[in-house]
């Protein structure tokens, strides 16, 4: 078993505890932002390099992943809604009636920028260096090419309402909006189409884009909708919670985070198929969720609280915890089941029963360990995971040869009679686990 793997199965044990267990604390962790105001966008460059914005003209930064975060002076006061950064110095803050707020510093300093509109913008979006796309009330479409000094406007429907935009590369692009709203784009934003589903009866709050063809949406009444087509075809997927999604996150095409009202964060590892429940974290509404990578991703929401995620973390947490208990439980469930088996497999090797008893105890105790120690020291070493195996198998042969003082053949049985025993114990690890959470 590669390391890899193995810290693998490590999250994937921790994520059934967590859906079982509600009390059990998750990997979300609350930081100081240094401001109450409600918090609507958050964007990482990096996984230390980050912006948040929000009401009043708020825009915080952070260096450092979020351990400290510092007020940056916007000099607006209109509710900023969105935040995108290209780079680490070139970013667009957007708002209410209309503002635009560009850095070319990092941040150090804001201008606006005057456009011909006083319409809610509630979303920004770097193609490139040059090329943006905001989009927000009133079906407005806003594209600059030369990196938001400039905008041409363009509104597809004054009844619509444009919540989020999402691209995946330079021309293919979708956004969403209230009253089950979905425009696409296939030439980089110079002209849409809107897509009419009967599937879709939410207003819809967030859109990701991975690629050409693979899109997820969320909204009102807990709906996540996924896209393999460019976002001409939407189909729902399941999930338990029935209030609004504000912000999703796909780190890949298998996982992901949704989160919005009442603090809910849903985690899927299956593209979608399964949205599991997360424990309530402290934001009661989160507006926003960003993943740089699969490792580090961020919250924000009301009151200006702020979460970050790190999966480094949670692997330590499961070393030290669970890993421990089960690592603990399984050699004891597979030594008694191990000597039970065995002294069946004895017993039918010819083996008097009196005769077998004692060795098949002593057999089940070294083979176990010897199992557990070639398993931990090819995992670390990440050789081939067949060799490891094969050396367990002749190395287990060669015990119960030993202590039972038989033949290779008959101790080739007793072994087979072993791996019935690691089989039933796994089984009845997994049973017992389920059963004690």
């Amino acid at each position: 078993m590669s390391a890899r793997t193995f810290r693998t199965i490590k999250f994937s044990l921790l994520i059934i505890i967590i859906v079982l267990n509600n009390n059990i604390c998750g990997q979300w962790s609350s930081q100081k932002s240094n401001t109450k105001n409600h918090l609507r966008s958050i964007d990482f460059v990096s996984k230390d390099l980050g912006w948040a914005v929000g009401v009043n003209g708020t825009i915080i930064n952070t260096t450092d992943g979020g351990t400290t975060w510092n007020n940056q002076i916007s000099g607006s006061v209109q509710w900023l809604t969105a935040v995108d950064f290209y780079n680490e110095y070139s970013g667009l803050a957007v708002g209410w009636y209309g503002t635009m707020l560009k850095t070319t510093d990092g941040g150090f300093t804001w201008h606006e920028i005057q456009i011909d509109s006083k319409a809610h913008i509630f979303d920004v979006h770097y193609l490139s260096n040059d090329t943006v796309i905001c989009v927000g009330d009133k079906g407005s479409i806003l594209r600059s090419t030369d990196g938001g000094t400039t905008w041409r406007i363009k509104n597809i429907s004054r009844k619509l309402i444009l919540n989020r935009v999402d691209f995946a590369d330079k021309k293919n692009g979708i956004a969403v909006g209230e009253k089950q709203t979905i425009v696409v784009t296939n030439d980089g934003g110079m002209t849409w189409e809107k897509i009419t589903s009967q599937l879709i009866k939410s207003d819809l709050k967030d859109v990701d884009m991975l690629d050409s063809k693979s899109a997820w949406t969320v909204g009102s009444g807990g709906v996540i909708l996924i896209t393999n087509d460019g976002g001409r075809i939407w189909a729902k997927q399941k999930t338990s919670y029935n209030h609004v999604l504000y912000g999703i996150s796909m780190v890949n095409k298998m996982r992901g985070w949704a989160a919005g009202d009442n603090g809910i964060v849903l985690i899927t590892i299956n593209g979608g198929e399964d949205w599991i429940k997360w424990p309530r974290t402290n934001i009661d509404v989160i507006y926003d969720i960003d993943f740089f990578n699969e490792t580090n991703g961020w919250l924000a929401g009301k009151n200006g609280e702020v979460a970050a995620y790190n999966k480094e973390i949670l692997q330590e947490a499961i070393v030290t915890g669970f890993t421990i208990a089960a690592v603990i439980v399984s050699i004891v469930l597979t030594i008694i089941i191990g000597a039970v088996f065995m002294w069946l497999g004895a017993i039918m090797a010819g083996i008097d029963i009196s005769d077998a008893v004692r060795p098949a105890i002593l057999t089940s105790i070294a083979i176990t360990l010897a199992t557990w120690t070639i398993s931990i020291v090819f995992s670390f070493l990440e050789v081939w995971p067949l060799a490891g195996f094969i050396l367990g198998i002749i190395a287990s042969i060669y015990i119960i040869k030993l202590l039972f003082q038989t033949s290779f053949g008959k101790a080739a049985l007793i072994w087979f009679f072993n791996i019935l025993a690691v089989i039933a114990a796994g089984f009845l690890i997994v049973m017992f686990g389920l059963a004690f959470i």
